[in-house]
């Protein structure tokens, strides 16, 4: 007997296999090495109640709420050793004033201390060493769908397991946003990996995202490995959501999680943030079925925490247009044949190949460059080339 026919309509079963297999080693060997660089667990200094009692002295203060002296003196502005003694009540700090301070100065504190230089330094080496490389397979056009996933692997093993879930292109506008309810409660070291992602952005187009984020290239292989070959499907189709739909639910998302913060003191992004799939100790039954879900959904729709969630894919997507090496066409050898916008896993590539306006997000995934039968699309420098009067029939 075929056993094929014994498989409900458009099941397949090696592509399960093919996923379950991944979600298992992910969450096993992130669990296994998430120990490796010796970092304490991350104190929620938000979410925190001090202990306020004007009639504590500063030291005993400190005490009681497990406050270094080095904050201690930056929040009271200690001059000598002795004003340590003195009670709260001699500085001119309501008990507002001195827990706002303490949360500021106290977060400041941990995130320069807390992080592992060495780890720091390695991390940032390699992230150029990566995205080097693959800037210089995708400029000369060699990414192939081979080699592409197995650089989506080797980021997950390094960027992953070796790394696991912190640093992530994510993670400091979480935790920027979770301390922005007061103009004084930027953490610059927050700001400065911000920025620095988001100058990855500006000189080559998303490469952050596309190549070296955990989350996004777990994504992007779980969707190839339902994508991958004729016949495998998995119960339901894949299926490119309309842009206006997933950016409208982005923005509302930034909206609300800024709105929680900001209003009530509250991180939700700590409570669903899918990057723990890299920290599998660390999550929730509520974050759990969020992320199972998340994961469930890659295999049908392209990147779609990304797409739909993420407050860096937002912020990136602005600054695409400014990007200097993007993906070009070159309409002097295109065909019009539609072959890179079908392949594209998303409807970036129509809208860069008709010259639509609005752009969503490109992730430079490499996919449109080889499946292009003319060579016609490149990843290049400088501006994308205007689409020829009649070339296409535009779609608004």
């Amino acid at each position: 007997m075929n056993r094929n026919k014994m498989d409900p309509p458009g099941f397949n079963k090696n592509t399960w296999f093919s996923f379950s297999l991944l979600i298992f080693a992910v969450l096993s060997l992130s669990y296994l090495t998430n120990g490796f660089w010796g970092n304490p667990p991350e104190r929620e200094v938000e979410e925190e109640k001090f202990i306020v009692d004007l009639g504590l002295t500063v030291s005993a203060y400190g005490q009681v709420n497990n406050i270094p002296p080095p904050v201690l003196e930056k929040i009271f502005d200690l001059k000598q050793e002795s004003d340590s003694a003195k009670n709260l009540s001699a500085f001119a700090l309501s008990q507002d004033q001195l827990v706002k301070s303490t949360r500021v100065e106290l977060a400041q504190y941990i995130e320069e201390h807390s992080k592992n230089p060495t780890r720091f330094t390695i991390h940032f080496m390699v992230y150029l060493i990566f995205m080097a490389y693959l800037f210089f397979l995708m400029y000369h056009s060699q990414v192939s769908p081979a080699k592409q996933k197995l650089m989506y692997l080797a980021a997950i093993v390094i960027f992953g397991f070796g790394f696991n879930a912190n640093p992530s292109p994510m993670g400091p506008v979480r935790d920027t946003i979770a301390l922005f309810s007061n103009p004084d409660d930027i953490i610059h070291p927050r700001l400065f990996a911000i920025l620095t992602f988001l100058v990855f952005v500006v000189v080559a187009n998303k490469f952050i995202c596309s190549w070296v984020c955990q989350l996004g290239v777990l994504q992007d292989l779980i969707f190839r490995i339902n994508k991958a070959g004729k016949g495998r499907k998995v119960i339901f189709s894949q299926f490119k959501l309309p842009f206006f739909f997933t950016n409208t639910i982005r923005v509302a998302f930034f909206i609300i999680i800024s709105a929680f913060s900001t209003i009530w003191a509250f991180n939700l992004v700590k409570w669903i943030d899918p990057f723990n799939v890299f920290n599998p100790s660390v999550i929730s039954l509520f974050g759990g079925i969020f992320i199972g879900l998340i994961l469930l959904a890659s295999l049908f729709v392209y990147r779609p925490w990304c797409h739909l969630f993420c407050p860096f894919g937002l912020l990136s997507w602005l600054l695409e247009k400014f990007s200097i090496f993007k993906i070009k066409v070159d309409y002097q050898t295109c065909t019009a044949c539609n072959s890179c916008s079908e392949a594209c896993p998303s409807n970036v590539m129509e809208a860069i190949l008709k010259g639509k306006k609005t752009v969503p997000d490109c992730f430079s995934c490499g996919t449109c460059i080889s499946e292009c039968p003319t060579d016609s699309v490149t990843f290049g420098k400088g501006r994308r080339h205007k689409l020829p009067p009649g070339f296409f029939t535009l779609e608004n």
